[in-house]
């Protein structure tokens, strides 16, 4: 008689949890217990006596075919009801004020069960207070399309990071399915969307989105976080042409500033964003009111990471004033990064690109702010475990790409995230 030695393999990517992986031994497949993303989760807060809903389906997952997980609750203040399906609704009292923890129960049909936390924040009616927000910026490298599972591992990044508020670049799967991604994240995560925006650009949100509009290339926002009182913010998600970086000029030899940005001033991007802050204007005026943020992949350098210190990570390349970057200062947007990592070389941050490791590095993503009630506390790169990594990018992905397809992280770009403090 064989017997089935079934082993529980985790990786550790400090800080996030491991994820538990199924093996079989012998050719003998045995069932494996369900997994939640993160043993300890939250949700957007509810108001005393007001209607709640949602969902947490999303957060537990299931490695075994064809398997399927119903969902219960163990334990928790008594308003909240959790659905075989795992949507969750109920309506808290003002007794139910504070922290809201529930014990959630994920079990698949051979009766196989894990326990996660689920934290909801109750506020008394007409007293809602949002004081801190999670802002993240995400290039999903065409629809989550190149790595295998990848929307699945996009989904589980998402949870991972605890973001509240994400722009998304790439967020079309051009790669087969040719479908905009947001619709199903939001779906699956009980969040909210914007419409598909420039080459599959937009935005998802724990919070709801009241309004959207366009500043040139970029999509906009306007994000509801409170009702009573209210309490908005407005955010704006680009992404950049990516032709002629004036990044990889400056790793030529016996090329100069003036040459590097020669090259950068041939593309596109002085021009994007030059129109984007032009129509994001009448919300930068008001930002002390309604504070307002820029996220993106920038496609281009920032002149705050550019000195002598740098120079050798830049092909020898010193103080340049990069036009994106200087374009968004001068607009008195600041870059949430550098507010709280001054120093370059001791922080590259770079973003571009944990993959292609011969490629220049260089931090191209960011997270811009403007207004007096933000204040930004915490700001990190952001990406889960990249197992294999490859040289230098080549336009024909598919060429190059084989050794990387079952990496846990699904995109070419590291995230980027900041939390700011809402006074």
């Amino acid at each position: 008689m064989k017997t089935a030695l079934i082993l529980l393999i985790t990786s550790c990517l400090a800080p996030f949890p491991a994820m538990a992986q199924a093996q079989t031994i012998n050719g003998i497949h045995a069932n494996t217990p369900p997994t939640w993303v993160s043993p300890s989760f939250r949700r957007v807060h509810g108001v005393a006596n007001t209607a709640y809903s949602g969902k947490v389906s999303a957060y537990a997952t299931d490695l075994d075919k064809n398997d399927s997980l119903s969902f219960s609750k163990v334990d928790g203040p008594s308003w909240l009801t959790v659905a075989t399906n795992g949507e969750i609704s109920g309506t808290p009292t003002e007794k139910d004020s504070g922290i809201n923890s529930f014990t959630i129960r994920a079990t698949d049909l051979k009766g196989s069960s894990a326990d996660a936390t689920l934290k909801i924040p109750v506020h008394r009616l007409a007293s809602e207070k949002v004081t801190e927000l999670k802002i993240m910026s995400f290039n999903m490298w065409r629809g989550l399309g190149w790595i295998n599972d990848g929307y699945r591992k996009g989904l589980n990044a998402i949870i991972l990071s605890d973001a509240d508020v994400i722009g998304i670049q790439e967020g079309k799967n051009t790669v087969s399915s040719g479908e905009y991604i947001l619709p199903q994240l939001a779906r699956d995560l009980g969040w909210h969307y914007t419409p598909e925006g420039y080459w599959g650009s937009g935005i998802i949100s724990r919070y709801p989105i009241t309004e959207t509009f366009k500043a040139g290339i970029a999509t906009g926002a306007r994000i509801q976080l409170t009702n009573s009182p209210t309490n908005q913010i407005i955010l704006f998600n680009c992404h950049l042409h990516s032709a002629h970086p004036g990044a990889h000029e400056a790793q030529k030899a016996g090329s100069t500033v003036e040459k590097v940005l020669k090259v950068e001033l041939r593309s596109q991007r002085h021009g994007e964003i030059t129109t984007i802050l032009k129509g994001m204007d009448k919300h930068l005026t008001q930002a002390d009111k309604t504070p307002v943020l820029l996220v993106g992949d920038f496609n281009a350098p920032s002149h705050l990471d550019w000195n002598e210190e740098t120079a050798p990570q830049h092909g020898g390349i010193g103080k340049i004033a990069w036009p994106v970057s200087t374009a968004c200062i001068n607009a008195k947007l600041k870059d949430s990064f550098r507010m709280i990592h001054p120093d370059p070389k001791a922080k590259p941050g770079n973003t571009w690109s944990p993959l292609y490791l011969k490629d220049p590095q260089d931090r191209i993503d960011h997270i811009y702010y403007r207004g007096s009630s933000l204040k930004p506390l915490v700001s990190q790169v952001f990406h889960t475990k990249i197992e294999t990594t490859l040289g230098i990018w080549k336009h024909d992905v598919a060429s190059n790409i084989a050794s990387a397809l079952n990496n846990t992280w699904p995109s070419d770009h590291a995230a980027v995230i900041t939390t700011f403090s809402l006074n």
